[in-house]
């Protein structure tokens, strides 16, 4: 273990200086070396924080969906909804209100807002297509495709982050607020 002076040169372009103790060999005292040992451990310990504080802001925005007041969803009574129908749909789901208009979008390219559609080649049901469609009709019902469809929003992806718009073929995301 060696104690080192680190000055690392941060992405906003504002330095910071600090001591660490690292296990980097007795017999490195080149620059070079020390750098060749310590430049992918920081990289890893970078990646493992942000990885931690992607988790810790989902945790957050789900304690803080929890604990708001959702409004009333109307029963579904059959037919094609309205786009306020669908977006109170999502919202009752769970999706974060940044989200909403996108999902909106979604539902409409997958179903025209009607929870009764099925696709005739993937099988795929309900207002934003979930696949497979496992429930038969109950999965079909508005209220349960948009919880479906949150589970998938919010899974945690491979890559780091959450699948966010990727089911639906859009971009994954760092953290759902």
């Amino acid at each position: 273990m060696r104690a080192l002076t680190i000055t690392l040169l941060l992405t906003s372009g504002a330095t910071w200086t600090g001591q660490a103790w690292w296990d980097v060999p007795t017999d490195s005292d080149t620059t070079a070396e020390v750098r060749g040992v310590l430049v992918p451990r920081l990289r890893e310990h970078h990646r493992d924080v942000r990885a931690h504080k992607a988790h810790l802001r989902h945790l957050a925005a789900q304690e803080a969906q929890e604990a708001a007041p959702v409004a009333p969803v109307a029963a579904y009574s059959g037919g094609c909804l309205t786009s306020d129908q669908v977006a109170a749909y999502a919202r009752s789901a769970g999706f974060p209100e940044w989200a909403i208009p996108t999902m909106v979008a979604y539902a409409y390219r997958e179903s025209h807002f009607c929870p009764g559609a099925i696709n005739g080649t993937s099988g795929a049901c309900g207002l934003w297509q979930a696949n497979p469609c496992y429930g038969g009709a109950a999965w079909l019902a508005p209220g349960t495709n948009a919880a479906i469809a949150f589970q998938k929003f919010s899974a945690p992806y491979p890559g780091g982050g959450y699948y966010g718009f990727h089911p639906w073929g859009g971009a994954t995301v760092a953290s759902i607020r």
